[in-house]
């Protein structure tokens, strides 16, 4: 079987994966890298699926890993899409506790005030607001209260990752794609990786693999990391009145230690408007497009605080798959592990929202991993 060697392979071309690539062929310039995509182009799995809100860090515990790359990660992309020239729409957030959830009041004080905990110790800045200063930003929206994040921001995610590549190219990266990697064999002082049609020889190697990440680990001898699949699913508001009145995004309070951050409004960079996702368990990666929720779920969970939503205003949009890392805890969280140190092997386990706020502060952190690791040309 031919092979090849390079001095670093990426496997996956994630952002995550495409970000990690800009970073480490300008932090190690004279060293040969490869990315290793098993689709056809970039972006195309988790990534696709993102919204692509650049997040405060609110609804994070401020101690995680998650909290402390998502804010270093917000610095870091927005300046990306600034030099890149990457659409941004800086469109704020509010989390409301509608008429709704009164019946539940308690549990619902009690979410909020730890979003506002959240807030003010990871330094976000952000606004009790009553109903009424809701409404002169989200007319549609109907609260009794609510929280006001004015630094946040949707981007256009698929031209981020296409800049990543482009500018990780012309500083010699070669990208591969239709390349799916089978296994990682550790051989002496370098990695094998098998990827059906030739072998590719490394002397370190970043698993950004997303769905197949923990998989690939257990085959380099790493730990085993098991992680949990969830479905999130999106539909698109049709009826223009209502599309058109809500301005950017609404969300509900956060339960911690819920799968994800509730189902919610995000107005898209293109001027539609999302209803979603929900997060539903799914066994393996093909139950992607098996069995839709039907929309009466996410009216359930929309209506109490935008009641003018139907039924026929919904149509189906489309689903991604978020890998969540299990240990124990209430609330997931990254792994970003250097888990051979000679020869290198960094494992990136779990990495679901925000994980596109945080990919560049990822990238940052692989490279720190790495830098006692590569001896200088």
């Amino acid at each position: 079987m031919h092979s090849e060697e390079f001095d670093i392979a990426i496997i996956g071309a994630g952002i995550v994966g495409c970000a990690t690539a800009h970073h480490l062929v300008r932090t190690f310039p004279n060293r040969s890298l490869i990315v290793l995509e098993r689709r056809e182009q970039p972006g195309l799995e988790t990534s696709s699926a993102s919204s692509g809100v650049i997040h405060s860090g609110i609804h994070l515990p401020p101690t995680s890993r998650k909290a402390r790359l998502a804010q270093r990660g917000r610095v870091l992309t927005l300046s990306a899409c600034t030099t890149f020239g990457v659409r941004m729409q800086h469109c704020g957030m509010h989390v409301v506790v509608s008429p709704g959830d009164v019946p539940h009041l308690t549990g619902e004080m009690r979410g909020f005030f730890e979003l506002l905990r959240r807030a003010r110790t990871q330094g976000v800045p952000c606004t009790v607001v009553p109903p009424w200063n809701v409404r002169k930003h989200e007319p549609a929206v109907r609260c009794i209260f609510g929280i006001h994040i004015p630094d946040v921001t949707v981007i256009d995610v698929p031209t981020l990752v296409r800049a990543f590549v482009h500018h990780a190219a012309t500083r010699g990266a070669q990208f591969r794609y239709r390349t799916p990697v089978h296994a990682i064999e550790r051989s002496g002082t370098r990695y094998h990786l098998t990827t059906g049609t030739n072998t590719i020889r490394a002397n370190v190697v970043v698993n950004a693999a997303g769905l197949d990440a923990a998989r690939l680990a257990k085959t380099a001898g790493a730990p085993e990391y098991r992680i949990d699949l969830y479905r999130g699913e999106y539909y698109e508001v049709l009826y223009p009145e209502l599309r058109d009145a809500v301005r950017g995004l609404v969300y509900p309070v956060y339960r911690p230690g819920s799968p994800g951050l509730g189902i919610h409004l995000t107005k898209t960079m293109d001027g539609r408007l999302l209803i979603g996702p929900n997060a539903q368990r799914i066994p393996t990666p093909a139950a992607l497009t098996e069995n839709r929720t039907p929309p009466e779920p996410f009216l359930a969970a929309v209506q109490p605080f935008l009641p003018t939503l139907r039924r026929e205003h919904l149509r189906y949009d489309h689903a991604g798959i978020r890998t969540k890392y299990v240990n124990g805890n209430e609330e997931s969280d990254f792994v970003i592990a250097l888990d051979h140190a000679d020869p290198p092997l960094v494992n990136c386990i779990g990495i679901e929202s925000p994980g596109v706020t945080a990919a560049p502060a990822i990238a940052e952190h692989i490279a720190e991993l790495l830098q006692t690791r590569i001896a200088p040309c």
